[in-house]
């Protein structure tokens, strides 16, 4: 899948050097199963419990120094653990259609910098209740849980552009 060039992620070497393999199993499908939605639904998909599902995510992050599930996934995107095309099936990705041109600015910049307020704050130096309401207007209007399911249908819409 081809995501737009202005996709960026901002990933220290450090993070960048620990291979897929070095997941658990358990690890590598909480990993593929955030775009899916909260704690509660990855666990009730894999029959687990949520306390569960945060002990794989804590694990997961001490491993390779992410802090937030945003670039958890944006990192098993990049390291080929995520099929968007697969995670979009059954979703109507055309509604991006129906976002302004400054919202998909926004939240291009937003999956960008890995679903970070700050970085995207201080990157287009507007503020945190502005980024929160374009991220809001966004999940309402593709009908996403989170942010992370709302960003696997922006760039599956951005990607059939090419």
């Amino acid at each position: 899948m081809v995501i737009k060039e202005s996709l960026r992620v901002v990933l220290s070497a450090e993070v960048t050097k620990l291979h897929p393999k070095d997941l658990t199993p358990r690890e590598e499908e909480v990993l593929r199963s955030l775009h899916t939605g909260s704690n509660k639904t990855i666990a009730d998909r894999m029959g687990i419990s949520e306390h569960t599902v945060r002990a794989h995510l804590r694990s997961f992050f001490a491993k390779t120094g992410i802090h937030s599930r945003g670039e958890a996934f944006i990192w098993g995107m990049k390291n080929g653990m995520v099929d968007i095309e697969k995670a979009v099936e059954g979703r109507d990705i055309r509604l991006v259609n129906k976002l302004t041109h400054r919202n998909k600015e926004v939240f291009e910049e937003f999956i960008g910098n890995g679903f970070n307020y700050k970085k995207t704050k201080d990157r287009l130096r507007i503020s945190f209740s502005t980024i929160k309401g374009h991220a809001y207007k966004t999940r309402y209007i593709l009908g996403a849980e989170n942010n992370i399911q709302a960003g696997v249908i922006f760039m599956a819409a951005r990607g059939r552009e090419k």
